[in-house]
C-alpha cells in the first residue's frame, strides 16, 4: 500500500520543477539561447536533489 511520507511529496515536487524547467528551456531556446543554457543548472540541481530522496526512500525502505 502506497503510504504517506514526505519524501513521496518531495520528490512529486522535484519532478513538477524538472518539467516546467525543461518546459522553460524548449521556449527559451528560440528566443534567447543564454536564457534558456542559464535554466539547464536548475534542471540538473533539481535531478541531483531527486537522486538524494531516491536514496532516503530505499534507506527507509520506502521503494
Amino acid at each position: 500500500m502506497f503510504k504517506y511520507n514526505t519524501l513521496w511529496f518531495g520528490l512529486a515536487g522535484n519532478i513538477v520543477v524538472i518539467l516546467f524547467a525543461a518546459f522553460v528551456v524548449f521556449k527559451l531556446y528560440p528566443v534567447s539561447k543564454t536564457a534558456a543554457l542559464l535554466t539547464i543548472p536548475v534542471i540538473v540541481w533539481t535531478l541531483f536533489a531527486s537522486l538524494i530522496v531516491v536514496g532516503e526512500m530505499k534507506l527507509q525502505k520506502l521503494i
